[in-house]
């Protein structure tokens, strides 16, 4: 959409250009609106040009703000980073440990290769990801914790160290 575009190309993305912006588009839709009452032979001209004035305002204010405060991109920025703390090395995913398919594909694209689900063994120096809900295992070093969009999950991205006994 043309407001995410604005979002990333321009550098006028603040919480202060958001609020000028709905502000003049307030007006502007009031003025449409005044418009449209006052020249009846003109109304359809003044609605069309009302639907389009608050088409534009919407993409410049309502979707910027969506993607600057959604949990949903905050939940692609953490999976993104858990695919750059893991890439080039070993990720399995924790047995019984649920993970949405969005963060899956994006930690996945962020390594360039695929995880697999490993059941059985916990070694030293690889990754894996648990729901922050379970214990902390022996030997477990907790390296970062993200939340999944299944059910709003917190996780954690661990490593476990080799046994020192």
């Amino acid at each position: 959409p043309v407001g995410i575009y604005f979002y990333q190309t321009y550098p006028f993305h603040t919480e202060r250009f958001l609020t000028g912006t709905f502000v003049l588009m307030f007006v502007a839709l009031i003025s449409f609106i005044f418009l449209f009452l006052k020249f009846p032979t003109q109304r359809l001209v003044f609605f069309v040009i009302f639907l389009l004035t608050l088409r534009i305002g919407f993409n410049l204010v309502i979707i910027p703000e969506r993607y600057l405060e959604s949990r949903r991109t905050t939940q692609m920025k953490q999976a993104i980073r858990v695919g750059e703390l893991t890439k080039d090395k070993e990720l399995y995913l924790g047995k019984n440990t649920p993970l949405s398919v969005e963060s899956i594909f994006y930690i996945s694209r962020e390594r360039e290769k695929i995880f697999l689900k490993d059941p059985d063994k916990c070694e030293p120096g690889i990754f894996y990801i648990f729901q922050d809900s379970e214990p902390v295992l022996p030997h477990e070093k907790v390296l970062y914790h993200f939340e999944s969009r299944w059910e709003n999950r917190a996780m954690r991205l661990s490593e476990f160290q080799a046994n020192e006994d």
